[in-house]
């Protein structure tokens, strides 16, 4: 009897399945795992990044006792958390979701206000700073839900790849947008992370696929005058197209290696968008 299955890990395919449809059929018996990733994702992957030390001296961010408490003031959401992290330095933070991640993530990005405890980037205490004061300070972030925090849905493309640069020359000045320096920007971003929609820049966010939507906050973010960058991925991203992850993985590392890039990186979180046994994520 024959029974038709979807799959989305290569490990999968190798393991169940005889015939493995990607558009066209694919033997799976004459194909390897490399040619089957890259006729997922469309073109050659590369998989020969060399590690290089990269962390210097100087701190880039410092948390100390920081902590967070539950609406009825009862449950410790985040207790005295401390650490520090110096640029060109990738932090992992492992743990099962839901046991504080997201709840860190808010604390440094201003979402939400600590209840105690202090949060400097290069020196500033920015503890009770707006998130403009932090993104215009070094901080970038990469929310765990693009829909809630990442995106405006209703806005274009162009629209979302602007939000946080739109009030800066050459694309405004005493108050009147330039929309051609605009255009040009985010047509330099949409081909740079090849971010696929129907109508190109004037396509509305909600009309995008989740892995397009992914590429543009992450094209968003990363390209940014940045010494710390937050990123919070979970089993929430694990149906997006591995395209986007390739893609932002990529522009991750090579971030880190930038004088000025120390990304924060949810790494448990990230792993289990690649659907490998979990652990450290071996190419960071």
């Amino acid at each position: 009897m024959g029974m038709p299955s979807i799959g989305i890990y290569s490990y999968e395919l190798f393991q169940f399945y005889d015939v493995d449809t990607i558009i066209r059929a694919v033997s799976v018996k004459d194909t390897s795992a490399e040619e089957m990733a890259e006729l997922m994702v469309g073109r050659k992957l590369d998989t020969d990044y060399t590690r290089k030390s990269t962390v210097q001296k100087e701190s880039a961010m410092e948390v100390s006792g920081l902590t967070l408490l539950s609406k009825d003031q009862k449950k410790k959401l985040l207790n005295n958390i401390t650490f520090s992290l110096r640029r060109g330095e990738i932090l992992c933070i492992a743990g099962i979701d839901g046991n504080g991640q997201n709840e860190l993530v808010e604390a440094l990005t201003g979402l939400v206000q600590p209840d105690e405890g202090v949060v400097k980037i290069q020196g500033i205490d920015v503890t009770k700073k707006s998130i403009q004061f932090r993104n215009t300070h070094g901080l970038t972030c990469i929310p765990e839900d693009r829909h809630k925090y990442g995106l405006v849905l209703g806005y274009t493309m162009e629209q979302n790849l602007l939000l946080k640069k739109y009030r800066n020359e050459p694309f405004s000045k005493h108050g009147f947008i330039n929309f051609k320096a605009c255009r040009e920007h985010a047509d330099r971003l949409i081909e740079e992370y090849d971010i696929r929609s129907s109508q190109g820049n004037t396509t509305a966010a909600r009309e995008m696929s989740g892995g397009n939507q992914q590429k543009i906050v992450a094209a968003r973010e990363i390209d940014v005058d940045a010494f710390i960058g937050t990123v919070g991925l979970s089993d929430y991203l694990r149906p997006v197209c591995c395209t986007p992850f390739v893609d932002s993985h990529t522009a991750l590392l090579h971030l880190k290696t930038e004088d000025t890039g120390s990304p924060t990186v949810d790494a448990m979180s990230l792993y289990s968008m690649t659907g490998l046994p979990m652990g450290w994520m071996p190419l960071l």
